[in-house]
């Protein structure tokens, strides 16, 4: 689905229309991702487990604020977003 548009059930999805581009070559991307390793866990404990290292980059990406958010299993608020913000200011991230 594209821009914000998502369903949460396969019986929507087949109601859906959706956009396909089909590209007809494998891509290659041999060795792409080689070291880097890809960890999920609740921000502050990440944060805190790599926070000193030098070789770290955090990728941060929370729930937008005023939009839709059914699909998140967790309450987002305004001091949410604002803590990750005075949490990551020091460090690398994207």
């Amino acid at each position: 689905m594209f821009s914000a548009n998502y369903v949460i059930n396969y019986n929507t999805l087949e109601k859906s229309t959706m956009f396909n581009n089909l590209k007809l070559n494998d891509y290659n991307c041999d060795g792409y991702l080689d070291g880097l390793e890809a960890v999920k866990e609740v921000y502050k404990t990440l944060f805190n487990k790599y926070k000193d290292r030098k070789d770290i980059v955090f990728f941060v990406d929370p729930p937008y604020l005023s939009t839709e958010a059914g699909t998140n299993k967790s309450y987002w608020k305004l001091s949410s977003y604002l803590n990750v913000l005075s949490v990551i200011k020091d460090v690398s991230y994207f």
